[in-house]
């Protein structure tokens, strides 16, 4: 007998047009989570956003990054995996774009506070790689990548 090993990026790419049996082979392999219309429901790690776009984790440079710039490289490309393709659009003034917002405190140290949006301002609050088309998104991205913004945004003693 021979195997068909298959990536589960390929899998999700190839979900939707095969039929129905295959479907349940795939669902039976790599959990129902993975097919799941939302993109909340299957990207819970920086692995699994490596995954949707057919990336090997591992092989994400970072030999010569420090955490933060690590942490930031991580943080874009989740924020891609996140937002399915879209870009904002600076140029249109009605566009909402949403970030995740935190707080820093010495009772409580670092934590998600609540989520951010603008259309368009002249001072900035977050790089426009950060941001999220989707205020839940942004609740999101903020609360479930807490310790890769962390690393981003601190410098751990």
């Amino acid at each position: 007998m021979e195997t068909l090993q298959l990536e589960k990026s390929k899998a999700l790419k190839l979900f939707k047009d095969v039929p129905k049996w295959f479907q349940e082979i795939l669902i039976e392999t790599f959990g129902k989570e993975c097919f799941s219309g939302k993109i909340i429901d299957r990207i819970k790690t920086f692995e699994d956003a490596c995954h949707e776009l057919g990336i090997d984790p591992d092989n994400v440079e970072h030999s010569y990054d420090s955490e933060d710039e690590f942490a930031y490289k991580k943080l874009k490309l989740i924020a891609k995996v996140l937002n399915e393709g879209w870009e904002p659009n600076w140029n249109d003034r009605n566009e909402r774009k949403w970030w995740p917002w935190f707080k820093w405190s010495s009772g409580s140290g670092f934590g998600f506070s609540n989520s951010g949006c603008s259309y368009v301002y002249a001072n900035t609050y977050v790089g426009s790689r950060l941001c999220l088309k989707t205020e839940e998104l942004a609740n999101y991205f903020g609360r479930q990548f807490i310790e890769i913004h962390r690393d981003l945004l601190t410098i751990k003693k």
